[in-house]
């Protein structure tokens, strides 16, 4: 107890003669993930589900033959610090060659693990589908394929074989905020963290290309 009470006298001490108390830098507590011809390589940052996703060019190339079990999941975890007004923002180009109706192909926050699929508990999804042009909605998961919508899927000026660049970031306030190009297509409230992996999944059939990728955390 004296010795908590001599601390904070010490602390007062050093306010009234305007020393001045080193602080933490911010951005100290920032990483950033890339994806390059060489990241791929390293097996320990990702994890590469059914080996059906290459690289060219630094591009990662989903195939047109790709299936439910196609995925590319990053390995490390993403954690909420309320330091930190973000939780991660993911920053890329993608384009795509081939988006059938009734498919998606989604980016995909919380996942709990490096074989994770759509639909799981603690998913946070940002979805793109083909229906009279490509839309992109967000749903998230409090239980496993139960699906609660965060924003309805909108027109967001992208075409197939045109490339989008993407922004999606997750707050430590809960808040997902998602543009293309540019432009804010989801602002919405999660009903879950989005604590977990991240990762790009999809129904099958999509055949897309992600290049430009990066990925802050905290």
């Amino acid at each position: 107890m004296k010795k908590g009470i001599k601390l904070f006298s010490l602390l007062i001490m050093l306010v009234v003669l305007g020393v001045s108390i080193p602080t933490a830098d911010v951005k100290a507590g920032a990483k950033t993930t890339t994806l390059n011809s060489n990241s791929f390589k390293n097996k320990s940052d990702w994890n590469n589900m059914q080996n059906q996703v290459t690289i060219e060019d630094n591009k990662l190339i989903f195939p047109a033959d790709s299936t439910e079990k196609t995925g590319f999941i990053c390995k490390s975890i993403l954690r909420r610090d309320e330091f930190f007004s973000s939780l991660a923002v993911a920053e890329f180009d993608l384009q795509f060659s081939k988006l059938p109706a009734g498919q998606s192909f989604v980016l995909a926050f919380g996942l709990p693990g490096i074989e994770s699929k759509m639909a799981n508990r603690g998913n946070v999804e940002v979805t793109f589908s083909n229906n009279n042009g490509i839309k992109v909605g967000v749903v998230a998961y409090e239980q496993a394929n139960t699906a609660i919508t965060v924003c309805n899927p909108k027109s967001a000026g992208m075409g197939i074989g045109a490339k989008a660049k993407i922004r999606a970031e997750i707050t430590t306030a809960g808040q997902i905020l998602v543009s293309v190009n540019g432009q804010q297509i989801c602002s919405g409230k999660l009903p879950v963290t989005g604590e977990g992996r991240l990762g790009f999944l999809q129904t099958g059939m999509c055949a897309a290309e992600i290049s430009e990728f990066k990925l802050t955390s905290y």
